[in-house]
C-alpha cells in the first residue's frame, strides 16, 4: 500500500507540474512563419507527391521513421479523434484539403515510459523518400499545426548522403513554438535549391525534439507534404490552347512512377486523382491546385500500392475526364 500510495504522489506531483509550466509558458514568444510566401500556380514536381498518410500503414511506403530514447515516434492520427496523450477535449483535424489522417508527434510519442519524467528529452523523425535531380524553383510545402499548452520545436533538414540521421547536415528551418499564439494549420514553403544544389537528390526530415518533457512536448501535426515547381508568369506569354485535354500517363504500364500530362485553355482550379477498381481514391496528385492555361505535367509514385489497374480522374474549369493505368512491378 505504501508503494501505491508512492507512485501516485509522484504522478500527482508531475501533473503539478506540467501545470505549472503551461503558466509559464504565456510569456510566449512570436509564432514564426516560413520562409517565403507560397505562390498558388505551380506544377508537381520531383518524385514526392502529395502525402496526405491515408495509407493503412504508416509511415507511408519509402518514408523513414526513426526515434531516439525508445518512444514510439510520429504517427498516423485519425480526423476526429481525441489527442492521444493529453486527456484533453481538442480532437485531430485537417488542414483544407487534407483527407481523414494526418502525422502527428508529441511527448507521448517520443517518451519511452509515457509518464512525465522530469529531463527526459524527445528526438523523433520522419524522413521523406529520396527526392530525385532537384531543379530551380522547386519548393517543399507542407501544413503544419501545433497545440498552445507546451512548447516544442520541429526542424526541418536536408540530406544527401542518406536518410540516417547523421547524414542531415544542412538545416532548412528551425521553428519553435511557445505558448498561446497562433495553433491554427499554417502552410510551409522552401525553396530547395537555396539549401542544395540544382541536380541533386536529397532526403528531408521533419524532426521534433524537446529537452525535457516533463514541462516541454506539444502535439505536432504534419500534413500535405508535397515538392513543387513554383512557376512564375512571364510576358508575351503563347497562344492559350483551345481545349481541355487528359493525356495517357507515361510510361504505362509503369513501375512506380508514371508522369500525367494535362492540358487547360484557361486558368482553372485542377483536382487530379487516382481510383482503384473499387471505385476508392487511393491518391490525390493535385487537389484544388490553380493552373495558367497551357501544358502541365504531374508526376505520381505508387510505391506503396499493389500491381493492378488504376483510374486517374481530373477536374478542371468543368472538364471532367477519366483514364486508366496499370501498375506493373
Amino acid at each position: 500500500m505504501q508503494r501505491i500510495a508512492y507512485v501516485i504522489l509522484i504522478i500527482v506531483i508531475a501533473l503539478n507540474v506540467r501545470a505549472y509550466s503551461q503558466q509559464r509558458e504565456n510569456l510566449a514568444q512570436p509564432f514564426k512563419s516560413s520562409d517565403i510566401e507560397t505562390e498558388t500556380l505551380y506544377e508537381t514536381a520531383g518524385d514526392l507527391a502529395v502525402e496526405s498518410f491515408e495509407g493503412t500503414s504508416f509511415h507511408p511506403a519509402g518514408w523513414n521513421r526513426i526515434t531516439n530514447f525508445s518512444g514510439a515516434g510520429w504517427q498516423r492520427g485519425e480526423v476526429g479523434q481525441q489527442v492521444p496523450g493529453f486527456g484533453l477535449t481538442d480532437i485531430i483535424d485537417a488542414p483544407s484539403g487534407g483527407g481523414s489522417f494526418v502525422a502527428f508527434a508529441s511527448w507521448a510519442t517520443g517518451d519511452a515510459d509515457g509518464l512525465f519524467s522530469p529531463g527526459q528529452p524527445t528526438d523523433q523523425w520522419l524522413i521523406t523518400p529520396q527526392i530525385l535531380n532537384v531543379q530551380p524553383n522547386d519548393s517543399l510545402i507542407f501544413y503544419l499545426r501545433y497545440f498552445s499548452q507546451f512548447g516544442d520545436n520541429l526542424d526541418v533538414l536536408i540530406s544527401t548522403a542518406g536518410d540516417t540521421i547523421a547524414a542531415f547536415d544542412t538545416v532548412v528551418a528551425e521553428l519553435e513554438f511557445r505558448g498561446a499564439g497562433n495553433n491554427a494549420w499554417q502552410k510551409y514553403a522552401y525553396a530547395l535549391t537555396d539549401f542544395a544544389d540544382p541536380g541533386s537528390d536529397i532526403y528531408v526530415a521533419f524532426r521534433e525534439r524537446v529537452s525535457n518533457n516533463a514541462t516541454l512536448g506539444d502535439a505536432l501535426f504534419l500534413d500535405l507534404v508535397e515538392v513543387v515547381s513554383l512557376v512564375t508568369d512571364v510576358a508575351g506569354p503563347p497562344t492559350s490552347p483551345e481545349r481541355f485535354e487528359l493525356a495517357q500517363n507515361y510510361p504505362n504500364p509503369f513501375n512506380p512512377s508514371t508522369q500525367i500530362t494535362f492540358v487547360l485553355p484557361q486558368r482553372a482550379t485542377v483536382f487530379l486523382r487516382v481510383f482503384n477498381l473499387l471505385g476508392q481514391q487511393v491518391a490525390a496528385i493535385l487537389n484544388g491546385v490553380s493552373y495558367s492555361p497551357g501544358r502541365h505535367r504531374a508526376t505520381w509514385n505508387a510505391g506503396g500500392l499493389p500491381n493492378g489497374i488504376y483510374f486517374y480522374k481530373i477536374e478542371a474549369g468543368g472538364f471532367v475526364d477519366i483514364k486508366r493505368m496499370t501498375l506493373m512491378k
